[in-house]
């Protein structure tokens, strides 16, 4: 399926439910953000996963790659808690 499929699709679902809806404010539409952070937040989880961690576990890795792979590793946390600020649903994870 295609991230434009995926997207309308978990908006819709997610718009089935009052309390994502009741975070709606002005042109911020908590179902579409919530939507777009969960499927940003699983590219980035896969990112760590499949690409970046087993990079680490080589046994050839260098110095300078170690760094570069703890670089994109931070890069893609940085992306992460990008996307949970960016919803209003996840706020009680704000305040920590």
């Amino acid at each position: 399926m295609e991230y434009a499929e995926e997207f309308k699709k978990l908006a819709n679902i997610l718009n089935k439910s009052k309390k994502v809806n009741s975070l709606d404010k002005d042109d911020h539409i908590e179902c579409e953000v919530l939507a777009h952070s969960l499927l940003d937040i699983r590219d980035s989880c896969k990112e760590i996963v499949n690409r970046l961690l087993p990079r680490l576990f080589s046994s050839e890795i260098s110095e300078g790659e170690i760094e570069d792979v703890l670089l994109g590793v931070g890069e893609e946390l940085r992306h992460i808690i990008y996307h949970i600020r960016a919803t209003n649903y996840y706020d009680y994870l704000k305040e920590e």
